[in-house]
C-alpha cells in the first residue's frame, strides 16, 4: 500500500505494473491462486483520475495474471455503487472483490446493499471487526453486524475462503486467540 498505484507518477506506476507482473509469475510457481490488491488508506480511490490508474494497472497486468491462472482480488474503501461502478469498467472473470467486513463496518456500509451491488463478483473474504470511523477491534466488539454479513454469504452461496485480520490479542496467547476468532467465526457461519 505504501507503492500505490494511484497517485503515482506514470514511471512510478509502469515500474510497479513491472513488478506486479514479475510477482504473479512467482505466485504461480508458488501455487497461488489469487493476490488481493488493496485500495485502501494511503491506496484508496479518491476521485476519476485515481479510477482511470487502476483500470489501467488492471488491464495492463490481466495478460499475466490470467496466464498465471490467478484472480485479482480488489480491496477497496469506495462505496456499494461506486465499486460496482469500477468493476463494470473491468468485467474480466479474473477480477474479482475482496470484502472486508471491518473496513466496511468502519465506512459505515452495509453488507446486504454491498453483496446486492457487487455480490456476483465475490472472490475472497477477510474477516475483521472495527468501530465505525475507527480502528480495529477484537471480533464482536466493533461495529461489523456478523450476522447479516454472513447471512448475506450464505445467501451468495459463498463457499471461498475467510482470512481472518482480526484484531490480535496478547502476547504469548496467540494461539488461543486463534481459537477464539475461529470459533466466533463459526457461530455464525454454521447457523
Amino acid at each position: 500500500m505504501d507503492f500505490t498505484f494511484v497517485r503515482a507518477t506514470a514511471a512510478e506506476r509502469t515500474e510497479r505494473v513491472v513488478h506486479l507482473q514479475w510477482l504473479l509469475g512467482q505466485a504461480r510457481s508458488a501455487g497461488i491462486t489469487r493476490v488481493v490488491l488493496p485500495f485502501v488508506d494511503s491506496s484508496a480511490i479518491l476521485d476519476e483520475a485515481d479510477r482511470d490508474a487502476v483500470i489501467d494497472t488492471l488491464k495492463r497486468v490481466l495478460p499475466v495474471a490470467e496466464s498465471a491462472g490467478i484472480e485479482l482480488h480488489l480491496e477497496t474503501s469506495l462505496g456499494p455503487e461506486d465499486f460496482a461502478g469500477l468493476l463494470d469498467r473491468i468485467p474480466h472473470p479474473s477480477v474479482k472483490v475482496n470484502y472486508d467486513s471491518g473496513n466496511s463496518s468502519a465506512m459505515g456500509y452495509h453488507s446486504a446493499e454491498e453483496f446486492a451491488a457487487y455480490g456476483h463478483r465475490l472472490g475472497s473474504v477477510h474477516i475483521k471487526d472495527r468501530l465505525l470511523h475507527g480502528s480495529t477491534k477484537p471480533l464482536g466488539e466493533g461495529s461489523a453486524d456478523f450476522a447479516a454479513v454472513f447471512t448475506g454469504l450464505r445467501e451468495l452461496n459463498y463457499n471461498g475462503d475467510f482470512i481472518l485480520q482480526a484484531a490480535r490479542g496478547t502476547k504469548g496467547r496467540e494461539v488461543e486467540w486463534a481459537r477464539r476468532n475461529r470459533s466466533y467465526v463459526e457461530r455464525f457461519w454454521t447457523k
